[in-house]
Parts: structure tokens; sequence; C-alpha cells
């Protein structure tokens, strides 16, 4: 699948109610972006980034659902869930 494709299906995920709201629907197989760029050093400073990703990271160890990333430059990277 075609980057274009994937951001163009997906939906954006800019906070944790959204996240939790989405958990407690059934999955669909929807995919989700929740961060463009890089997660690590934009934590800090994109509001509840840092919160959303934890709770992206818990969730998938606990196979509830499934994270992957697109490289879209040299450093950056388009971060995306599948629920």
């Amino acid at each position: 699948m075609k980057l274009e494709d994937l951001i163009k299906d997906s939906e954006t995920i800019n906070t944790v109610k959204r996240f939790y709201e989405i958990l407690q629907s059934p999955r669909e197989g929807k995919i989700y972006v929740y961060h463009k760029g890089v997660v690590a050093s934009d934590k800090g400073s994109k509001g509840e980034l840092g919160r959303v990703s934890y709770m992206v990271n818990k969730f998938a160890s606990r196979n509830h659902l499934m994270p992957f990333q697109k490289k879209i430059m040299n450093d950056r990277y388009i971060y995306f869930f599948v629920r």
C-alpha cells in the first residue's frame, strides 16, 4: 500500500480521550495516525503526544492494536496504529 493511500484512509488522533474511545469500540481494522515527525524528540513539546505514544506502546504489548511507521524523509516518520 502506498503512503498516500495510507494517509488518505486513516484518521488522525490528537487526544488521549479519542484514543480511549477507539479502544472501547470493536476492532474494525481501521488505520489511525498519531504523529508525523520523530516521537522521541517531540514528546515534550507536542501536548498529549507523550501520553498517546505511551498508550499505543502499552496496548500494543497487550495485543490490542498494532503500531507501525513509514519513513517520509531522512529522519521523519509517520506513526500509525491499526485497531
